[in-house]
């Protein structure tokens, strides 16, 4: 069987896809985290992941570097834990404006209010209407959208949409 240089190529990429992955798969291997009721809420699969690598850390005696590991779990933790704190003195039923103040206050966000419109006097639903209603009246192209039919061709009927200015 002769093949041909496409499918030679197609085999060949399969190949490379194939060894690409399999060395992913060697440096940087899947890992699975089970997370249950009996874990707090704010505990991520990626939290979880590095607690259970700061366990083995300590296990193998590494202690500093456990340490290190146990404050970058440390911080995102004690900031969930004050964000969460301060929210709930806030209660969002009956100030839903103060409790949006306080999400812009943590995540460090300023609220910009649209620009309030000065509304005078002389614009009226009359004076719009007659705005509008001259926008209308102005001599704009007329544009036609029915189609039209093209020539019978071999295969049949083609319709042409024409644009007229």
């Amino acid at each position: 069987m002769q093949l041909t240089q496409t499918t030679m190529r197609s085999l060949e990429f399969d190949r490379f896809y194939d060894m690409a992955l399999s060395l992913l798969n060697q440096l940087y291997p899947e890992k699975s985290v089970t997370i249950t009721s009996a874990d707090p809420d704010l505990v991520s699969p990626a939290v979880k992941s590095m607690l259970c690598k700061k366990n083995k850390l300590m296990r193998l005696g590494r202690i500093e570097e456990a340490d290190a590991l146990a404050r970058r779990i440390g911080r995102p933790t004690a900031i969930i834990r004050y964000n969460s704190a301060e929210l709930s003195r806030v209660d969002p039923v009956a100030n839903s404006r103060a409790m949006w103040d306080k999400v812009r206050q943590l995540t460090g966000r300023t609220h910009t209010r649209s620009p309030q419109i000065n509304c005078s006097s002389s614009i009226t639903a009359q004076s719009l209407n007659e705005h509008y209603a001259l926008m209308l009246t102005i001599n704009l192209p007329i544009v036609n959208l029915l189609p039209t039919r093209a020539p019978q061709t071999s295969l049949g009927w083609k319709y042409l949409t024409c644009w007229t200015n």
